[in-house]
């Protein structure tokens, strides 16, 4: 969750930590979940997840080279937005180990994301009807 303020419009980028080429270029696969369209790419090793959640205007990916110490090319997952005076977001970003994929569950623990008119509070519902209040 950030909370972003600018003195004049500004597009900002987020990104997940980079996924390094293991063998060919990481598989970059689009899925929905409950909370919205979640990116994912897979190196046969790992898995990275980004679902923005509030606030963002589109997700994309990127591979540079020479960013990552573990190979020459790598996959980026990035949440975009353009933020004129200030604005709240909010990101779920997931890692995991192995082959398996992201089971839809894994995808979707919030339920909902509900930012004060103010932008000074959230409330985070998550799936076991949990609550988290953050106040900046």
């Amino acid at each position: 969750m950030d909370k972003v303020s600018t003195p004049v419009p500004a597009d900002i980028h987020l990104g997940h930590y980079s996924l390094p080429e293991i063998s060919g270029t990481p598989l970059q696969e689009e899925t929905s979940s409950k909370e919205g369209n979640a990116v994912i790419l897979n190196n046969g090793q790992n898995r990275l997840a980004l679902i923005p959640l509030h606030g963002w205007d589109r997700t994309s990916v990127c591979y540079p080279e020479g960013l990552s110490p573990v190979s020459r090319k790598c996959g980026l997952i990035m949440a975009e937005s353009r933020v004129e005076k200030e604005q709240v977001f909010v990101t779920l970003m997931l890692w995991k180990k192995g082959k398996k994929k992201f089971s839809p569950k894994e995808l979707s623990p919030v339920q909902t994301v509900k930012v004060s008119d103010d932008l000074n509070a959230v409330d985070i519902t998550f799936a076991d009807k949990s609550v988290k209040h953050i106040a900046f």
